[in-house]
């Protein structure tokens, strides 16, 4: 029998990522400005913003890329112990994203 698992967790600082859908290890990630879906069952989108870094003694362009902030819903499948087993690594993560060394990226 198939379980469909859900984990909603608040992000503390933008999560940088192309896309505010993505998948961990099967896990599918989305990020949205609330927790309420609408009437067509869809989470609300996120605002985007930008995450610009520059590289010192380097002589090239900023770099900036796109991060979300809000909320964030992980919804993953499969028979009971092992949505149970990837729901206790996801509860393991403490950042999602890149630039998560430089303090991007923080979960609750």
């Amino acid at each position: 029998m198939t379980t469909c698992m859900r984990l909603i967790g608040e992000i503390i600082t933008p999560i940088v990522h192309e896309k505010h859908q993505f998948y961990i290890k099967g896990c599918k990630v989305t990020i949205s400005s609330g927790t309420e879906e609408n009437v067509k069952g869809y989470l609300p989108y996120p605002k985007k913003g930008h995450y610009g870094k520059l590289s010192k003694g380097e002589r090239k362009a900023p770099t900036i890329k796109k991060c979300f902030p809000g909320s964030w819903v992980m919804v993953t499948l499969g028979n009971g112990t092992q949505a149970q087993k990837k729901l206790e690594w996801f509860l393991g993560l403490d950042n999602l994203g890149s630039h998560t060394n430089e303090g991007m990226g923080k979960i609750k």
